[in-house]
């Protein structure tokens, strides 16, 4: 927070005041952008059909019929699948183990205990209000 003299206080106020955008323009940013998510839905959903319609063959026969071309399409199919949920998991144990993992690079029962002990600080510090945004 700024701990100026009142008139500055006030006069940037005013100047930050004075400089939002016409609402035509943000009402245009606010169309584009719904725009975008809807196409960028519809996309993704047309991609999940295009990759649904590689592994049609699963559902039309058993899997003792299938051909090697068609037991490595289901298992990219499967890999993509994996893909979606675990890159976040992923990356953030490599972070932690990077961090708390020390020289060797293998979880300790001691590196684990830290660990969780910054994880348990920290969201002591989120649920109690302690951690706030700057503005």
């Amino acid at each position: 927070m700024f701990a100026g003299p009142g008139w500055v206080r006030s006069s940037m106020t005013r100047d930050c005041a004075e400089k939002k955008p016409p609402l035509k323009a943000s009402l245009l940013r606010k169309t584009l952008q719904i725009c975008l998510y809807v196409f960028l839905f519809l996309v993704s959903a047309e991609s999940l059909l295009v990759k649904l319609a590689t592994v049609i063959f699963a559902n039309l026969r058993n899997s003792w019929q299938w051909s090697l071309r068609e037991w490595l399409c289901f298992i990219g199919f499967i890999n993509q699948l994996v893909a979606i949920s675990m890159v976040d998991e992923g990356e953030l144990h490599r972070l932690m183990l990077y961090i708390f993992g020390g020289a060797d690079a293998v979880w300790r029962e001691d590196e684990v205990l830290v660990c969780r002990q910054y994880f348990s600080v920290l969201a002591s510090k989120v649920t109690h209000g302690r951690v706030r945004r700057q503005h």
